[in-house]
């Protein structure tokens, strides 16, 4: 007979040290974030610590579909795994402010909502990551990664 299946929550598996930036921040600095954190997005907080915005390698890289082509991958596949982080910077605009690029009004989850229901609002909304907030402010981020270790159980439940 087997056992029941803890819940997994996306407190458990999401990141609560999120690298953030401002609507004003350079493009530049938002680049530098990426590749020093290694990471595909970055949130958009305003001054009280509410998330407005996501800066992702899509938005930077934009419609160019030929930084992921040149290669014989699709751009996902070349931005997923950092390929495309040196062929960035030429394709953005060399002034900008991540409010220029960034998509506005992020998909945001709670803390307490089930790994199983935060991957179907990835699936329906077609994102990579949610920002996980209380009180509207920003407290996690959790991606596709991250949901996907809760799924093997490769976290350590902390209930």
């Amino acid at each position: 007979m087997s056992r029941p299946m803890k819940t997994v929550r996306v407190a458990d598996v999401m990141t609560r040290d999120v690298v953030a930036v401002a609507p004003d921040t350079s493009l530049a600095t938002v680049i530098n974030l990426l590749t020093q954190h290694r990471i595909s997005g970055v949130p958009v907080v305003d001054g009280r610590g509410r998330a407005v915005g996501v800066v992702s390698l899509t938005d930077l890289v934009g419609s160019r579909r030929d930084v992921g082509e040149s290669r014989g991958f699709p751009v996902f596949y070349r931005i997923e795994d950092g390929w495309a982080m040196p062929e960035i910077e030429p394709a953005t605009p060399s002034r900008g402010r991540a409010e220029e690029v960034m998509t506005p009004l992020p998909f945001t989850i709670e803390a307490t909502m089930a790994i199983e229901e935060a991957a179907r609002v990835m699936v329906s909304h077609r994102v990579h990551r949610l920002l996980v907030t209380e009180d509207s402010l920003l407290v996690g981020i959790v991606s596709t990664l991250d949901l996907l270790r809760g799924f093997a159980g490769e976290v350590e439940i902390l209930h």
